[in-house]
């Protein structure tokens, strides 16, 4: 696998960041030296000795490991703890640096099986890299470098696997990078865009799922007065068609708040007297008709992601003349951040791009972005 030797010191340089004090160098000096006497594993030296197995014990262990990796260490390495036998073997301590080390030893585990042919472990360890990425930006000391290199050793494996959430580790490494606490020497760099650009926390064919089953579900088959929101949108920015809901996502069950808005355009449209009907239909209807469309043409839509890391999809003009001036170009703008789903629905990439959409999204949830920002690029630490 293309650039297993960094990924192997990064996993290094990560473990050598835990605080190892003399007591647990000498615990580990007297493992060892029953090691080399008797042989067995770590287990059976603790058992032997009565000396328990600490973190700090199992991170020297890995690291050399590591270190003699073509010379036995991998071979050594298959028989770490998975994150389930650690909690059981290794003794507990309220030291962040303990989760630390549990998530690389078993990164180091998944590459030692990758190495005799199960090549699903490499897209396991990309994962793991990116759980661990976010580990390190959330720890009280700073690990920001060791951040920046497990995020781009997860965006090179998820990469190779075609894996989305390969976008999302290059986003935190590069925001990461252009920090202003990082880069103080570079005083005219624009200010930081706001909101920032986030990756969705769903997969987009996932999210865009999400969004037509509740614009389907939880809009159009519920007793809502569509035209009443409209006008309620129209006048305050942050007014949203809310649910809260349980979805099973892989076998988990998940609480999502779905949200959904209407461009500005698409609103003028739905209030707007349309003289070639020739009857007065209402705003309601007028959605409720107009809403299906999106449902029922899922395979028609054509998506692209923009500036803000969101996808916006479009009903495709299928004709071979020139489009009618009057056509609805419909569109729809999915978003995700932690446990929201918002939908923003417009008769143009405009309409779904409104002032509105991108600068007051989530604004009534602000706590939950900023949270979210100081989790994924270390900011406000």
């Amino acid at each position: 696998m293309s650039g297993d030797v960094d990924i192997l010191l990064t996993l290094a340089r990560v473990l050598d960041s835990v605080d190892v004090d003399d007591g647990n160098l000498a615990r580990f000096d007297a493992l060892a030296a029953h090691l080399r006497s008797h042989g067995g594993a770590l287990v059976d030296a603790s058992k032997a000795t009565g000396l328990a197995i600490t973190h700090q014990v199992l991170t020297i262990s890995t690291i050399a490991m590591i270190a003699n990796w073509h010379e036995g260490g991998a071979d050594a390495a298959l028989s770490l703890p998975v994150s389930e036998d650690f909690e059981a073997m290794i003794a507990a301590d309220e030291s962040q640096d303990r989760e630390l080390a549990k998530q690389a030893v078993s990164i180091v585990r998944s590459i030692a099986w990758a190495y005799i042919g199960d090549q699903e472990k490499w897209h396991e360890a990309g994962k793991a890299l990116l759980e661990l990425t976010l580990y390190l930006l959330g720890m009280e000391k700073d690990q920001g470098e060791l951040a920046i290199s497990a995020a781009l050793a997860s965006r090179d494996l998820l990469k190779q696997f075609g894996d989305p959430d390969a976008g999302r580790a290059q986003l935190y490494a590069y925001r990461m990078l252009v920090s202003p606490r990082r880069l103080p020497f570079l005083p005219d760099l624009p200010p930081m865009k706001f909101p920032p650009p986030i990756a969705p926390a769903f997969e987009k064919n996932l999210l865009l799922d999400l969004c037509l089953q509740f614009i389907e579900r939880g809009v159009l088959d519920q007793a809502i007065d569509l035209a009443a929101s409209a006008s309620l949108m129209r006048d305050d920015p942050e007014a949203v068609i809310d649910n809260r809901s349980q979805v099973e996502i892989d076998g988990e069950t998940k609480p999502i708040r779905f949200e959904l808005v209407f461009g500005y355009k698409l609103i003028d449209w739905a209030f707007a007297e349309d003289a070639e009907l020739g009857i007065g239909i209402g705003a309601d209807d007028k959605l409720r008709a107009l809403l299906p469309i999106l449902c029922k043409n899922k395979s028609l839509l054509e998506g692209f992601q923009d500036d803000d890391f969101v996808y916006i999809y479009q009903i495709p003009y299928l004709g071979v003349e020139e489009p009618p001036k009057n056509r609805l170009d419909l569109c729809l703008r999915t978003e995700s951040i932690k446990d929201i789903v918002r939908c923003v629905v417009g008769l143009s990439t405009s309409d779904v791009r409104m002032s509105a959409s991108r600068d007051l999204a989530f604004s009534s949830t602000r706590r939950a972005l900023l949270d979210h920002i100081r989790v994924s690029v270390a900011g406000d630490r």
